[in-house]
């Protein structure tokens, strides 16, 4: 008899701990939507950023304040006539001939599947690598160069870098 209550006590104190256990996993995927809708929304007030940039820099383009850009707001993302001639004049093209095979290898080690992976990672890589001694050139370059930073040639050059992983890659549309 004894063996019977306690059975019961076990099963029943299981049971509550299953039915305490749903309502905590059904409020973690409650929160988890709740996560997704925001980080969804975030992303809408990013684009919506980004356009407004675009057009506070016409803007000032306008009144005679230009604004120089890199990279165009193409598709796929392209360098401005500026962009060209800050990877040229910095000596970026220059330095990726030169170090090709160092500067492409950390961007395989992220192993981009698509051509926008490859045009993301190209960015995030060489922005992660700016104190790398192979960047010296181009440190030394914005010292001299005051209206320019080491960041803006490096994004420029993504956009370089990025076509060189599409064609190692084979990536086609």
């Amino acid at each position: 008899m004894e063996i019977l209550i306690f059975s019961a006590i076990i099963t029943a104190l299981i049971g509550l701990l299953f039915w305490f256990m749903r309502d905590k996993f059904n409020i973690l995927t409650k929160t988890d939507i709740r996560l997704e809708d925001k980080i969804d929304k975030m992303g809408n007030k990013v684009e919506e950023t980004r356009g407004a940039m675009l057009e506070m820099q016409d803007t000032f383009e306008r009144i005679g304040y230009p604004m120089k850009r890199i990279i165009q707001a193409t598709s796929p993302l392209s360098l401005t006539d500026y962009g060209k001639q800050l990877v040229e004049e910095s000596g970026f093209n220059n330095l990726l001939q030169d170090n090709r095979d160092l500067i492409l290898s950390w961007i395989k080690e992220k192993n981009p599947k698509t051509q926008y992976d490859a045009q993301e990672v190209s960015r995030e890589v060489l922005l992660k690598h700016k104190d790398d001694v192979v960047f010296k050139p181009l440190k030394d370059y914005t010292y001299k160069h005051g209206e320019t930073s080491l960041g803006q040639i490096l994004r420029a050059g993504s956009i370089v870098v990025r076509d060189e992983i599409i064609k190692e890659f084979n990536f086609t549309e």
